[in-house]
């Protein structure tokens, strides 16, 4: 498919970094497509992004459940 030219279109829920990651994957000539070695560099990078705005919720429900799951621990 890629050789004939067909490129997936952008997914809804796909943001522009990531799609932009899938094209370059797609490239005609595999010599100009990442490395698994620059996938897992870039791909970590795309992650570590991510869970520097990653916060936790934590609401009054959760704690009250806890006792719940707790016996399963000790």
């Amino acid at each position: 498919m890629i050789l004939r030219g067909y490129r997936m279109h952008k997914p809804s829920n796909c943001d522009d970094e990531t799609y932009a990651l899938m094209c370059s994957c797609w490239k005609e000539d595999p010599y100009s497509r990442p490395t698994f070695t620059d996938l897992v560099y870039i791909l970590s990078d795309m992650a570590d992004k991510e869970i520097k705005h990653t916060y936790m919720d934590v609401t009054r429900s959760h704690l009250e459940n806890l006792h719940a799951i707790q016996q399963e621990f000790d």
